[in-house]
């Protein structure tokens, strides 16, 4: 019969059951861990994103470019907020400069 690994006394665990506890407890505070430190730095993310959205908004542009134009700000959101990108800010104003 197995033992439930949770909420057991460590100490009636055999060797490789302990460490096996070990390891799933370690994981667990990985996960739970890793939604905080992956948005750590990444605050302006949001903020750049909603600029650039206004900016675009005054701009005279077909509605297939403005649309294309947002696609792309997406994009670069989504990868600033999974910390894959270290400076957003510069990369929407790149695409805000091929936006004329």
């Amino acid at each position: 019969m197995a033992l439930p690994l949770v909420g057991f006394p460590i100490g009636a665990l055999d060797g490789h059951r302990r460490s096996r506890h070990a390891f799933i407890v370690l994981i667990a505070l990985a996960v739970i861990s890793g939604g905080a430190i992956s948005n750590h730095g990444n605050t302006d993310c949001a903020a750049a994103y909603r600029g650039y959205l206004e900016d675009l908004e005054h701009k005279d542009i077909t509605a297939q470019r403005r649309a294309a134009l947002q696609r792309w700000a997406l994009r670069i959101y989504d990868a600033c907020e999974t910390g894959d990108l270290e400076d957003a800010k510069e990369l929407f104003e790149r695409l805000d400069r091929r936006s004329y």
